[in-house]
């Protein structure tokens, strides 16, 4: 049964053994354990060709897309927080402050230029 648990679960599409006469018509123990092992391999084997046919036919009726929820947009603008105005005001402080000391160091420089 290890063989066979393991071939069904690595997807093993087909497994041969090899059996003997004796499995068939068996006159000592050693032919009724082989002709077990040889039903369980036919019936595994069996159930790996009915497994792929019914992986096929569920990919077949699986949809490609599917439309989880209907998406919704707000209709109405939505209006600034406190936080988001006070943020950009003072980004916009700092910005204009850059400006104006950059201007001022430059302003010097471009008056000896001149």
């Amino acid at each position: 049964m290890n063989v066979i648990d393991a071939c069904l679960q690595q997807k093993v599409k087909r497994v041969v053994t090899l059996s003997i006469d004796n499995a068939s018509n068996p006159i000592n123990l050693f032919g009724p354990a082989k002709l077990a092992s040889d039903k369980l391999f036919v019936k595994a084997n069996s159930i790996s060709v009915q497994l792929e046919q019914a992986i096929i036919d569920l990919k077949k009726e699986t949809p490609m897309f599917t439309i989880l929820e209907p998406i919704s947009i707000q209709n109405t603008p939505s209006e600034p927080t406190l936080t988001t105005l006070l943020i950009k005001y003072f980004l916009g402080g700092i910005a204009l402050f850059i400006v104006v000391i950059i201007f001022q160091l430059v302003k010097p420089i471009l008056n000896e230029l001149r």
